[in-house]
């Protein structure tokens, strides 16, 4: 959520936003990319992610656009601040981009006993 009435949700290659705390929803944006999460950063900074793409809005979710492709199976989001976010792969590889998308750093989560599947952050 962006705000108190304000929120995203994201499935079937559709970004909705409510602008009415759920009551409504609206289709902001549609891929033909499968779509697993959406977070914002701030009230205008938000990125998409999903199967081989990161989409990313700067003007509060009303335009999207493609912020990279060919990244594998993102599975989630979670944002840092509008330049920095950390997501994760479906093969447990967490990404990092500190510069709004443009470059991404892999990093591989050793699973073991102690540390169970990743699923989201």
């Amino acid at each position: 959520m962006i705000s108190s009435s304000v929120g995203f949700a994201v499935g079937n290659g559709l970004i909705l936003k409510t602008p009415d705390g759920g009551a409504n929803w609206n289709v902001q944006f549609q891929s033909n990319t499968n779509l697993y999460s959406v977070r914002f950063a701030d009230a205008n900074t938000g990125w998409a992610v999903g199967d081989n793409n990161i989409f990313k809005t700067t003007d509060g979710g009303t335009n999207w656009t493609q912020s990279m492709n060919n990244t594998s199976n993102l599975r989630s989001v979670y944002c840092i601040n509008n330049r920095t976010a950390w997501l994760l792969e479906a093969m447990e590889i967490f990404i990092e981009t500190t510069d709004g998308g443009s470059d991404l750093d892999r990093s591989t989560h050793q699973q073991s006993e102690q540390s169970p599947m990743l699923s989201g952050l």
